[in-house]
């Protein structure tokens, strides 16, 4: 179990070999840390025997989405967030950060007989984070977006994540939205994965653009609300 934690921080910082962003970095780091936890849990599943494929036994989902009012007007832009490194760089220069937790309730969902890293790890829960203009070269648009991001076992070979989300400051109400992503491999680099649809509330997100050697999926969504 030792050999395996290794080589989970190993392919953390393997990873900055396509991360050149120094935030985009950290928060990878802070995920490893989680996810190390997760691995061990899954090594002790007995529906779960962990394979190496590609070295690291989890893909990474990565999705930044922007919302936006008919109008044009950006809905993340002034959410609030918990703030981890202000006594290293300064709030209003940062990149983003964790979404505060009062503001928003996250669920995600797998598919059937896939091995939900969540559920068997109920003391961390699924978060969202705040990603700002200033972001730099991955935030080509620059505007603000929400980052969802969570891994499946890749013996699952998981297709599907669904996100329920609440949040009355973009979406003006307290219904819980759902946000349905269709995933597949991408080789760029190998062993990750990419989001390639999107369903919102039943409907779909047509454009879906990338960054970070495809690591990264972004789209807009649209509201029919004003701001």
């Amino acid at each position: 179990m030792i050999v395996v934690l290794k080589k989970q921080f190993i392919f953390a910082f393997k990873i900055k070999k396509y991360t050149q962003n120094k935030f985009l970095y950290q928060i990878i780091i802070m995920k490893s840390l989680k996810y190390s936890l997760f691995l061990v849990l899954a090594m002790l599943l007995n529906s779960c025997e962990v394979e190496y494929g590609n070295f690291y036994p989890f893909y990474e989902h990565w999705l930044w989405l922007s919302f936006q009012d008919t109008s044009g007007n950006d809905l993340v832009k002034g959410i609030g967030y918990n703030w981890w490194q202000s006594d290293v760089v300064p709030e209003e220069e940062a990149g983003g950060g964790p979404v505060n937790p009062d503001l928003y309730t996250l669920k995600i969902i797998f598919p059937e007989n896939a091995v939900d890293v969540w559920e068997k790890s109920p003391e961390i829960r699924p978060e969202l984070t705040l990603i700002k203009p200033n972001y730099g070269e991955w935030n080509s648009s620059k505007g603000y977006y929400l980052n969802f991001s969570t891994s499946s076992v890749k013996k699952d070979n998981v297709e599907m994540l669904t996100f329920k989300l609440s949040c009355p400051y973009v979406f003006g109400d307290n219904s819980t939205h759902e946000i349905v992503t269709y995933w597949r491999k991408s080789n760029v680099p190998k062993g990750t994965v990419k989001c390639y649809r999107i369903v919102f509330d039943g409907k779909e997100i047509n454009e879906i653009t990338y960054e970070n050697y495809e690591q990264i999926s972004l789209a807009k969504i649209v509201l029919d609300r004003q701001q």
